[in-house]
C-alpha cells in the first residue's frame, strides 16, 4: 500500500478519534459516518498486465517492417488448451495486437540474429517468440513462460512435416 493512502487512513482515524472525544464533552448535531477508503485489490494473476504504453508504434525501422511480413497471424492453439491470438493493428504497418488471457498487449517486431520472429511490447514486458515450430509467450519482467507450445496452422504443418512415417 502506497505511504501516502497509509497516511491518509492515519490522519482519518485520528480524526475520527479527536471527533469522538470532542463530541463526549459536549453534544453536537448528528452527521453521517464517513466510511474509510477500502485498499485497492491485488491483481488474481502474476500475469503481466496491458503495457502503460500501449500506443502502437509507427516508427519502425526496415529491418523491422521486414520482420513484421513474417509474422504468423491468427489464433495459436496452446498447451493446455489455451490459446493466443496475433492480429495486425489497421493503419499502423507492422503494428500487432497480440491476446492472451483477457489481456491484449500492443507488440512490435524486434530484429533477432537467430531468425526466430520476436514480438515484444513497449515497456519489454512480454515477448511473443515464433520459431517453425511454434511459439511460446514470455513474460520477461517476472522471468517465467506465460504459454508454451503454441503452434498456429503453418507451425503445425512443419512439425508434421518432420515426423517420421512409422515403415511397418
Amino acid at each position: 500500500m502506497p505511504r501516502s493512502s497509509i497516511a491518509a487512513i492515519v490522519l482519518l482515524a485520528s480524526s475520527a478519534l479527536v471527533a469522538t472525544s470532542a463530541s463526549q464533552a459536549a453534544p453536537a448535531p448528528a452527521q453521517p459516518a464517513k466510511v474509510a477508503a477500502k485498499p485497492a485489490k491485488k491483481a488474481a494473476h502474476p500475469q503481466a498486465e496491458p503495457a502503460v504504453e500501449s500506443t502502437p508504434d509507427d516508427n519502425l525501422n526496415e529491418g523491422q517492417l521486414a520482420m513484421a511480413d513474417r509474422v504468423l497471424t491468427g489464433t495459436a492453439d496452446c498447451e493446455f488448451k489455451q490459446s493466443v491470438k496475433v492480429e495486425r493493428l489497421e493503419g499502423h504497418v507492422g503494428n500487432f495486437k497480440l491476446t492472451f488471457d483477457k489481456h491484449s498487449y500492443v507488440v512490435q517486431p524486434r530484429e533477432t540474429t537467430t531468425g526466430a520472429v520476436l514480438l515484444v511490447d513497449k515497456s519489454d514486458t512480454i515477448e511473443w517468440v515464433q520459431i517453425p515450430k511454434k511459439s511460446m509467450l514470455m513474460n520477461q519482467k517476472e522471468h517465467h513462460r506465460m504459454v508454451d507450445n503454441c503452434q498456429h496452422e503453418a507451425q503445425r504443418v512443419a512439425a508434421q512435416a518432420d515426423t517420421p512415417v512409422n515403415a511397418h
